[in-house]
């Protein structure tokens, strides 16, 4: 897998504020010229995207339309049923074969279990619900949904076509982490592996608020979605080979829908037909 070549372009798709808190990122910035090769201006390039999460974390300004709340709720029913019956029924699907297999490397039996990861494991659901409302502008929430989109479409249409299940065995759990692992096992089956969604939405998602976020919050979510990638083999939730597929994902989707530019499909479609 050629995860070195893929991350030299990372520069040309991530946010300046995620550039900047990850500068040891390799390749040029091409974020200030579009499709076409003309220069963008910085304020064209942000319109719409500006950085910091006003009235949740210290930052800049909303547009002057205001947050679009009225959108943002309905997106999130949409997402949220699109995802329960998705996600519900490759779970379904995976469960009624007989030769759904694991891949799993043997160090992997010496990951110790660790019950309290199961917090920072279910956050990813805050963070996802809120980050439709911290969308400053429509066209911001546009291109975040079509990145939660992708990556759901993407994760059931493998998870349909190459089920694969989890073999570890999560021990008996009490107090308020059993509770937690009792309503994930009475949603989710040990199917729906390979790309991890978890680890995919982690990426989106983190890219997502630290454009918006002031560097001291940075290195917080930076942690906190460290956390939230590691929970996933502590509650063995998932095996390693889920994480840089799931990961991969996420790049691919970050990519596919830049913040402020046109997708780069559109400019090889816009390409392909002047040739013709």
């Amino acid at each position: 897998m050629q995860i070195g070549s893929f991350s030299i372009k990372l520069n040309g798709w991530l946010s300046r504020e995620a550039r900047s808190f990850l500068p040891g990122l390799p390749g040029t910035c091409r974020v200030e010229a579009d499709g076409r090769g003309k220069p963008v201006s910085s304020a064209r390039r942000h319109e719409g995207f500006p950085s910091g999460l006003s009235g949740y974390l210290p930052g800049a300004s909303v547009g002057k339309g205001g947050r679009p709340w009225k959108r943002a709720a309905l997106w999130l029913v949409i997402l949220a049923v699109f995802f329960h019956g998705t996600y519900g029924f490759s779970n379904w699907l995976a469960s009624q074969r007989s030769d759904v297999g694991s891949v799993v490397f043997d160090w992997e039996r010496h990951v110790p279990f660790i019950a309290w990861m199961i917090f920072p494991y279910w956050s990813i659901i805050v963070f996802y619900g809120l980050s439709l409302f911290v969308c400053a502008s429509d066209k911001e929430l546009d291109v975040h949904v079509r990145r939660l989109l992708t990556v759901q479409v993407v994760a059931v249409a493998c998870f349909l076509l190459f089920p694969m299940r989890v073999a570890s065995v999560k021990p008996e759990t009490t107090g308020l982490a059993g509770f937690l692992f009792d309503a994930l096992d009475a949603f989710d089956k040990p199917f729906n592996q390979t790309p991890s969604l978890h680890i995919a939405l982690s990426v989106v998602l983190l890219e997502f608020y630290v454009r918006h976020a002031t560097s001291a919050w940075r290195w917080l979510l930076a942690a906190w979605f460290a956390s939230i990638g590691l929970s996933v083999l502590t509650i063995y939730q998932h095996h390693f080979i889920d994480i840089p597929s799931g990961a991969l994902l996420g790049c691919v989707a970050l990519w596919l829908w830049p913040p402020g530019q046109p997708s780069p499909v559109r400019d090889l479609t816009l390409a392909r037909n002047v040739r013709r």
